[in-house]
């Protein structure tokens, strides 16, 4: 092989040399002037060069540089980018550059040369405890879904705090002067009270409106419940005030 190459390194030479010495007959004062000309080079060693695509040589005491065959690698390949080769004409030409995208429009595709190819997932939290964030690999469509807080126990208020997320607070009964309980509530019973102004008032006793069924002083059930028997009762304060039995109805479970 180093002697098809050092053949090759003579053609070469020859060709750089303008054809001097083709006709030596015909060109004595130019044969005469590089016999004159100091060598180049004495060994392979004294043409080193700073291309790494090219191979130098001492021929006749001049050097010669040959091309590397394509593709020969003459840099180091990174996280992010391949190996740099030559391109056969003594020129070294950068790598490709490595592919980052996965195809999920979800994650931002990056390279960083010391940790390599990444794929964080994108900003969907919106700051809310009351929503469910997602992102749509298909699509790439952020969604704020609200969130499910019915803990399915009838007797607490489900309730949701953006800052502090979802809560279940039993509803605890509660005395009141008002001519109705509110909303969530029916009256259990009745009474004459003082605490309910100077002159004696109606305070009635509330009770949240859950279970399967419950007797209220109310004109009707809440919704959800259907009424059934009724009958007179001291519970329910002065005469003539009903009490009434409220059954859920179970079209409305």
């Amino acid at each position: 092989m180093r002697r098809t190459r050092i053949l090759l390194l003579l053609v070469i030479a020859a060709a750089q040399s303008g054809c001097d010495g083709c006709d030596r007959k015909k060109s004595p004062e130019r044969k005469h002037t590089r016999q004159e000309k100091e060598p180049e080079c004495d060994f392979a060693s004294d043409c080193a060069t700073d291309n790494p695509c090219v191979e130098a040589e001492c021929v006749d005491d001049r050097c010669l540089e040959v091309p590397l065959p394509v593709d020969t690698v003459c840099g180091d390949a990174t996280a992010c980018q391949k190996a740099s080769v030559c391109d056969g004409h003594g020129r070294c030409v950068a790598g490709a550059t490595i592919a980052i995208d996965d195809g999920n429009p979800c994650t931002v595709d990056s390279c960083d040369p010391a940790r390599g190819v990444t794929h964080q997932p994108v900003a969907v939290d919106d700051s809310d405890a009351c929503t469910v964030d997602a992102c749509d690999p298909r699509t790439g469509e952020i969604t704020h879904e609200p969130v499910d807080i019915d803990d399915g126990d009838e007797c607490t208020f489900d309730a949701c705090d953006p800052k502090t997320g979802v809560s279940h607070s039993s509803a605890s009964p509660k005395y009141t002067c008002e001519t109705s309980c509110g909303d969530g509530f029916h009256a259990s019973s009745r009474r004459v009270s003082t605490d309910c102004g100077p002159v004696p008032g109606i305070q009635s006793f509330c009770q949240p409106n859950c279970g399967p069924s419950f007797y209220t002083c109310d004109p009707a059930c809440p919704p959800g419940y259907r009424a059934g028997a009724q009958r007179p009762s001291d519970q329910c304060g002065p005469p003539p005030a009903l009490l009434t039995f409220c059954n859920k109805d179970a079209q409305a479970r």
